[in-house]
């Protein structure tokens, strides 16, 4: 468990780091911070880890964990482990976002990005009840 916890936490920073560098490679030439596209980039990042059919739009994927009793979820940082906590966090807290801030995501255009994201999630928890 130790093990697991410290790969966790070592993911966690790698992706804080990654959220970091993507942010500031989104500020424009005039200095203006350009959240809508941060905001699109991070409903990217979730659909790049998500296990299952090959999501459209991330060329560098294939499908996986087919095998798996339970095909779907996020995978934690791209280690091929699903942490269901974690997934639990994350989806709440963009679910959570969509309502205090929907206009952020009409602005940016991930309306449909977000729904879909967590309609995934949704699904693969859903299926873990029944498995």
């Amino acid at each position: 468990k130790c093990h697991r916890l410290g790969l966790s936490m070592w993911s966690r920073y790698i992706s804080w780091v990654v959220v970091g560098c993507l942010y500031w490679g989104i500020v424009k030439g005039d200095g203006d911070w350009n959240y809508a596209q941060a905001l699109r980039y991070s409903m990217w990042f979730y659909r790049a880890q998500r296990s299952g059919v090959s999501p459209q739009g991330v060329p560098w994927r294939g499908d996986s964990g087919m095998m798996d009793v339970v095909v779907g979820g996020w995978y934690d940082a791209g280690d091929h482990v699903k942490f269901h906590f974690p997934m639990a966090f994350s989806a709440t807290v963009l679910a959570w976002g969509a309502l205090e801030f929907p206009d952020g995501y009409e602005v940016s255009g991930g309306t449909d990005l977000l729904v879909e994201n967590l309609q995934h999630v949704a699904d693969y928890f859903v299926q873990c009840w029944d498995a």
